[in-house]
């Protein structure tokens, strides 16, 4: 059982592969140039019998800026860039808390991996991510 908590806990926080590199843009039009990313992420949780696949999914970003967290209950602290590498904390509330810091280098303009590491009242779990630019694509405000 604790396990199944652990894991519905920490699958709340995937939305947030699918953001990395996203961040509010001053515009006023729908739609903004972005870039199509191609988002592979792989759970790993301590004492889990079995490891979860791998998911992949593809994502519009707008270029160029921080993570944003679409869960409201999530809020991204602590982001820098220095060089190649991109660092924050994130930190949840509500029924599934939990807290956790994240880290992608860049390998070259169109390529990262990382991880984030998160920790709450359940357990902690790792997330491999590994990510590809695809091309451009049309990003939301």
């Amino acid at each position: 059982m604790r396990d199944r908590r652990l894991v519905a806990s920490f699958a709340l926080a995937l939305p947030l592969l699918a953001v990395l590199g996203t961040a509010p843009a001053a515009s006023d039009s729908a739609a903004t140039p972005g870039e199509s990313w191609e988002v592979t992420s792989k759970m790993s949780i301590p004492g889990m019998p079995m490891p979860m696949p791998a998911q992949t999914q593809r994502v519009c970003s707008k270029p160029d800026a921080a993570p944003e967290n679409p869960d409201p209950n999530c809020q991204n602290t602590e982001s820098s860039r220095v060089g190649n590498k991109f660092s924050w904390r994130v930190q949840c509330t509500g029924a599934h808390a939990m807290s956790g810091r994240g880290e992608i280098t860049y390998s070259s303009p169109d390529a990262y991996a990382g991880t984030i590491r998160f920790e709450s009242a359940e357990g902690a779990m790792t997330l491999e991510l590994s990510g590809k630019r695809l091309g451009a694509c049309n990003a939301r405000n």
